[in-house]
C-alpha cells in the first residue's frame, strides 16, 4: 500500500524545532506481562514496513536522525534504514513475523527482544529552522 501524507499529520512543533514521528506500530501488549501461562500466537506470518521521504525545504536541517539498526531473532526481523543526503530523508522501516507462536519458554527473550525495538520505534527525526 502506499500513501501521500502531508507532513503536518506527524510533526510536533517545538520553538525553531521540528520533530517527526515515523508511523509504524507494533503491539505493545505482547511485552505486558513478566511470565506467560500460554504461548503468543500471532493470526498469522506477517510484514509490517513504512517508507518515509521527507524533502526539506531551505530553511531546515536535519539535526537528528535515527541510526541504523537491525534486530533478528527467530520470531522476528526489524530493521530501520535511515539517510539524509540531498535535503532529503528517507526512513524505511520493516517488522517482519517470521514465527506464528511464541512459546511460553521462550518468552522472556522474546519480550527482551520486542522492548529493544519498541524503544527503537520511540525514535524521532529531529529537524531544526536555519537561523
Amino acid at each position: 500500500m502506499n500513501r501521500k501524507n502531508s507532513v503536518e499529520k506527524y510533526l510536533s512543533l517545538i520553538r525553531s524545532l521540528r520533530i517527526f514521528c515515523p508511523d509504524i506500530a507494533i503491539n505493545t501488549a505482547y511485552t505486558g506481562k513478566k511470565k506467560r501461562k500460554y504461548p503468543i500466537e500471532f493470526l498469522g506470518i506477517y510484514r509490517e514496513d513504512s517508507n518515509i521521504t521527507i524533502r526539506l525545504p531551505k530553511d531546515l536541517i536535519v539535526k537528528y536522525i535515527p541510526k541504523e539498526k537491525t534486530i533478528n531473532t527467530k520470531w522476528f526481523e526489524y530493521k530501520r534504514i535511515s539517510k539524509y543526503n540531498n535535503n532529503t530523508v528517507t526512513l524505511k522501516q520493516v517488522f517482519d513475523v517470521k514465527e506464528q507462536i511464541v512459546s511460553v519458554k521462550d518468552y522472556k527473550k522474546f519480550k527482551s527482544a520486542l522492548e529493544k525495538v519498541i524503544y527503537f520505534l520511540r525514535e524521532r527525526i529531529i529537524l531544526e529552522r536555519k537561523r
